[in-house]
């Protein structure tokens, strides 16, 4: 038990890549042109977001090599997709209802009560190394009122997902874990709280949605946490955890600084996020003693 993955050389994903993509999904992925299209875009059982469309977005910081508009050419996708198709949608999330232990599963997204729902499953497509990054939950300040609702970060914030590998190197990606120092997880417990304290005191119904924040060579946003200046934190960053290969489905524990080592081609997973009953060592636990899944 190592608090950062759990190998499922058993489980099985009852679809085809060629079941869950069409076409035009192939070509998103391989497009290396893609700061060309949309920020979204739809195909027949999904929805993109194209990280390389928003000037300063994701695809920004998810890399060493920033992509700026003098080097946006022939970079691949990078970004992550929705199951919008109807049954697609309800056979996925029996599937994993069925599958995954009862406190595992985060509850159904929607972006407002009244919007259509997606269960809490993602694709995510990227192609370079990335950045060390967190994707675990935000902490909340002991002062920040109970009735501000902080649902949406809980939303893209799990502490888990399970991964599947639908595309990509299956023998050379390297997924690297760091126990970072006390002193870097100080810093960035502060720019956690100064993200959430920016978020509350800007809120107001035309800007109800948190915006990043950079400080000391760390980031926060929304979905993702970066280590943006790996240069500064070096030393504090020693590898501490390696899983070499996609051989198999995996459980990740993305609330741990990690980082993808790839061959510069799209790797593309099919991610189960948990909710907020469940920690990474409860999954341990679980899936050691054979009680996890159903």
């Amino acid at each position: 038990m190592n608090n950062c993955y759990i190998d499922l050389p058993e489980l099985e994903l009852p679809w085809s890549v060629d079941e869950l993509f069409c076409d035009e999904d192939y070509n998103i992925i391989n497009d290396d042109n893609s700061h060309l299209r949309p920020y979204m875009i739809k195909t027949d059982r999904l929805v993109w977001n194209n990280w390389q469309a928003q000037d300063g977005g994701e695809a920004s910081w998810m890399y060493d090599n920033i992509i700026t508009p003098n080097n946006k050419l022939n970079v691949h996708f990078n970004g992550t997709a929705l199951i919008t198709n109807t049954k697609l949608k309800r056979e996925v999330y029996d599937w994993a209802r069925d599958t995954f232990h009862k406190d595992y599963l985060d509850e159904l997204w929607g972006v407002s009560p009244n919007a259509a729902k997606f269960p809490p499953i993602s694709i995510l497509c990227f192609n370079k190394t990335s950045a060390w990054h967190s994707e675990g939950p935000i902490e909340i300040p002991n002062d920040i009122p109970v009735d501000f609702s902080t649902k949406i970060l809980r939303r893209v914030r799990a502490s888990i997902c399970c991964n599947f590998r639908l595309l990509g190197d299956e023998d050379d990606s390297i997924l690297q874990f760091t126990h970072a120092s006390d002193e870097l997880n100080k810093m960035y417990r502060q720019l956690e709280h100064k993200f959430v304290y920016k978020w509350f005191n800007n809120n107001s119904p035309n800007s109800p949605n948190p915006e990043y924040i950079v400080r000391n060579g760390l980031k926060v946003s929304p979905s993702t946490s970066y280590i943006v200046d790996t240069e500064k934190w070096k030393k504090h960053i020693p590898i501490s955890v390696e899983r070499k290969g996609m051989h198999c489905p995996f459980f990740i524990n993305i609330n741990k600084w990690h980082r993808v080592l790839t061959n510069n081609t799209p790797r593309v997973t099919f991610r189960v996020h948990s909710g907020d009953a469940m920690n990474f060592r409860k999954v341990e636990e679980l899936v050691s003693s054979g009680n996890f899944f159903k």
